[in-house]
């Protein structure tokens, strides 16, 4: 699982003499040597093009992560982290029973490498950015990466010059997706607490759900008193995993956009405890939107690997179906396959928000990351569904101009439901715009009696956002148009990405259609299969040793935040 796929990892730094990450046939300790007297900077980059998990560590304030418990390390650890040959020993290590065996924390892409960029110094609470982030995303697209993950962020909702310069490098390098966390609001989740640059356009912000009910079982025993479960071990729903966490900062934007995107586990995520010195297979437990956001970076990777190997269309790997998936089209999959949430925790003794049936909403976005929702896989049979997708890099679907348009046509039996999503990358906003988006595009769906279904929950055209997605119950069986239109572009062409799932046969191109139409049939029992896939997102198992969430102010023009401040670390519980 991630094979042949790079992640891009801003954080604060990188232990890799971890388990999860050394090489034993490489030389850990010179390395870190070599990196930390590089003196820091974008030019303290080293390109690592034959080690087993670490592709490139640019050493833009130090080369290690230097302190127990690093914040980066275990970001790493959710994404990507695998056991090299030389662990034996199935037990992690002594006094840490409870994580039991070795395997059950591998990150959710363990094949993949990372390119790591440094931006933390030990002991420091804060971390510091580049100007332009651009100088992080470009050596890392450099050697391969083409999703970048980023646990922190500014206590601002604001269209910032993070969120500028990350919408600019999107809009420019359309292979590219890059995730931040939503935030951590306190002393519980506020309406409009969304930080930037999750509040950028283009990137994937992530918030944080609980877990199964299993893992919160398991977390009763790391404290040695089973029989007296803290207040989180209870939820509102008959599945954790099904309810938002207390702390997720929620949307809007500052102009009213939808944030998160979608949400993934992020309350008490085990993985990877750096060490300062001495080589370790130590695993911790933490929580915030700084854990969901990496796990969901893992997903993403996994997607993209079911493109770049050939799964789709068959669910098997074919070197002929393979092609190189737009940024765009990886949020666009991992958005439409989202599951509802059932509710939002409160504090005690505040109860829950119930938020069945309503996504998208400004608390949970679009849902819960559910990879079987979209992908298919042969011999896996979950369901009755198809996947259509429109976004291959080397022929994007593109509207050049205001007024254009390209349909999508399904044919479909009354009774069949199927969903559409549509994102783009727009152009870049000025700094500090009180409205961010440059060029509106649009997605409706037409019914063959003239009914015209709009997205996210409206009744009208999608003004502000850049992902849209539609929900169809078929009332009468006929022709489906999906059709994405340019309202205005200011700053164009402008390409985007589809994808369509539901009860659908294979698609179907009409002798003589037009150019811009394509003619797909859905059909109620139409036997096609569905993803099982074992990386799925529900699976780390938690404990709650420590509280440390880095989720910090680190615009460049505030590089010093102190998460001593409350609006940036979670209390304790």
């Amino acid at each position: 699982l991630g094979q042949n796929q790079v992640v891009g990892i801003g954080d604060s730094g990188l232990d890799s003499r971890h388990c999860f990450f050394r090489d034993e046939n490489f030389d850990e300790a010179d390395a870190i040597a070599k990196r930390q007297a590089a003196g820091g900077g974008l030019g303290a980059r080293f390109d690592y093009p034959n080690h087993r998990k670490i592709a490139q560590y640019v050493a833009y304030t130090d080369g290690d992560e230097g302190e127990v418990g690093g914040h980066g390390t275990h970001v790493a650890g959710s994404v990507l982290g695998s056991f090299d040959e030389g662990v034996t020993d199935t037990l992690i290590e002594p006094g840490q029973e409870w994580y039991g065996n070795a395997t059950s924390h591998t990150g959710m892409a363990p094949a993949a490498k990372a390119a790591f960029f440094d931006m933390g110094s030990p002991v420091l609470p804060y971390i510091y950015t580049p100007d332009d982030l651009e100088d992080m995303f470009m050596p890392a697209y450099e050697v391969g990466a083409r999703i970048h993950t980023n646990s922190w962020g500014a206590n601002w909702n604001v269209y910032s010059g993070n969120c500028r310069s990350t919408d600019k490098f999107l809009h420019e390098n359309q292979d590219f997706v890059v995730l931040f966390a939503n935030g951590n609001a306190l002393p519980q989740f506020t309406t409009g607490s969304v930080g930037a640059p999750a509040s950028a356009k283009n990137c994937l912000s992530v918030g944080a759900a609980r877990n199964s009910n299993r893992s919160l079982n398991i977390t009763k025993y790391s404290y040695g008193a089973p029989e007296e479960p803290r207040w989180w071990h209870t939820c509102g729903t008959d599945d954790c995993a099904d309810e938002m966490a207390f702390f997720s900062s929620s949307g809007p934007t500052y102009d009213n956009r939808i944030k998160p995107d979608v949400v993934a586990p992020g309350f008490w995520i085990h993985s990877a405890q750096s060490d300062i010195e001495a080589d370790t297979c130590a695993i911790a437990a933490l929580l915030g939107t700084s854990m969901a956001t990496p796990v969901t970076a893992g997903n993403t990777a996994l997607v993209r690997q079911w493109f770049t190997d050939g799964y789709f269309p068959s669910g098997s790997p074919n070197k002929e179906d393979a092609f190189t998936p737009m940024g765009a089209l990886l949020k666009a999959m991992l958005v439409n396959g989202a599951a509802d949430m059932a509710t939002q925790q409160l504090l005690p003794p505040n109860g829950v928000i119930d938020l069945s049936g309503s996504s998208p909403n400004i608390m949970s976005g679009f849902g819960r990351v559910q990879l079987n929702n979209n992908m298919l896989l042969s011999g896996n049979k979950a369901g009755e569904k198809y996947v259509f997708v429109d976004g291959d890099y080397s022929d994007m679907p593109v509207l050049e101009a205001s007024g254009d348009s390209k349909t999508y046509e399904f044919i479909v039996e009354e009774g069949a439901s199927f969903r559409a999503t549509m994102v783009y990358y727009d152009a870049p906003a000025s700094e500090l715009a009180t409205v961010a988006i440059i060029n509106d595009l649009d997605v409706a769906v037409e019914s063959p009696d003239g009914t015209i279904f709009y997205p996210n929950g409206l009744s009208a055209a999608d003004k502000l956002n850049t992902v849209e997605q539609i929900n169809v119950v078929a009332t009468v069986s006929g022709t489906y148009k999906v059709t994405v239109s340019a309202s205005s572009i200011l700053s164009g062409p402008q390409p985007f990405a589809v994808v369509v799932s539901g009860e659908i046969e294979e698609p179907v191109t009409p002798p003589g259609g037009p150019d811009n139409t394509i003619v797909i049939v859905i059909g109620v029992g139409c036997g096609a299969v569905v993803i099982v896939c074992a990386a799925i997102m529900f699976m780390r198992r938690r404990s709650p040793p420590s509280q440390k969430d880095m989720f910090t102010d680190v615009e460049a023009k505030n590089p010093a935040y102190d998460l001593s401040n409350p609006g940036g670390k979670l209390p304790e519980l």
